[in-house]
């Protein structure tokens, strides 16, 4: 799956969890049905501005994330973590055992 087409799907999940139709949300953006069905089914190229647009209408925000931190980002959305306290221990352990173990001189 292309960067886009992820991005895409975020979108369609974004408008079915909203219960919004095609047709509902290109009315709210004012655009044509087809254009959002053309989007989503990737027939057009789609531009950056447009994947905004659609995404702030569907309450959602693209951001740039740096490479190295998107195993942090994913893990915070997945909304997998048991407890606020278990994700800090798995995302920050070996920093936490360092600060134990110093001695205070």
């Amino acid at each position: 799956m292309t960067d886009t087409s992820t991005i895409v799907q975020s979108l369609i999940q974004a408008r079915k969890a909203k219960a919004l139709s095609q047709k509902a949300l290109a009315q709210k953006l004012g655009m044509k049905q087809s254009q959002i069905s053309d989007l989503e089914n990737g027939k057009r190229d789609v531009r950056s501005t447009t994947l905004i647009e659609v995404a702030r209408a569907l309450g959602l925000e693209v951001i740039l994330v740096p490479r190295e931190l998107l195993p942090v980002v994913s893990y915070i959305t997945d909304g997998n973590r048991a407890s606020s306290q278990e994700a800090q221990q798995s995302m920050y352990g070996s920093w936490r055992e360092d600060e134990d173990t110093e001695s205070d001189d």
